[in-house]
């Protein structure tokens, strides 16, 4: 049983099974610390594409930043998958379509263009 409950009156907190989750021993895992130098050399790599020609029509819009961070996190966590920095690229460009700017960033050696539907 899930229920929302506050612990004081700026911080609420979950209870599952009457367990106060915020007594639960967690720490942030950095994917890319587990896979090691390699990885994240690779996914740097690669995610910097959203910070080349082919996105900056964008980057005055939004930045693309944030972005970056989190496509690296992905596909340190994926082992470099394509599919992982297709989905992390199309994030950016949703966004980017949201604030009005449309951009033809697949191509066939790029997420391939005609295969995935934005």
């Amino acid at each position: 049983m899930f229920r929302l409950s506050t612990h004081n009156s700026f911080f609420p907190f979950l209870q599952i099974g009457g367990i106060d989750a915020t007594d639960c021993d967690a720490k942030d895992i950095d994917p890319c610390n587990d896979a090691g130098y390699q990885a994240r050399k690779m996914a740097n790599i690669k995610c910097s594409v959203l910070k080349s020609p082919r996105f900056a029509a964008c980057h005055q819009h939004v930045q693309p930043e944030p972005y970056f961070a989190a496509c690296v996190y992905d596909m340190c966590a994926c082992g470099s998958n394509e599919a992982c920095l297709c989905d992390a690229l199309a994030a950016y460009a949703a966004e980017c379509r949201a604030a009005g700017i449309v951009l033809n960033w697949r191509s066939t050696s790029l997420c391939g263009k005609g295969i995935w539907i934005d």
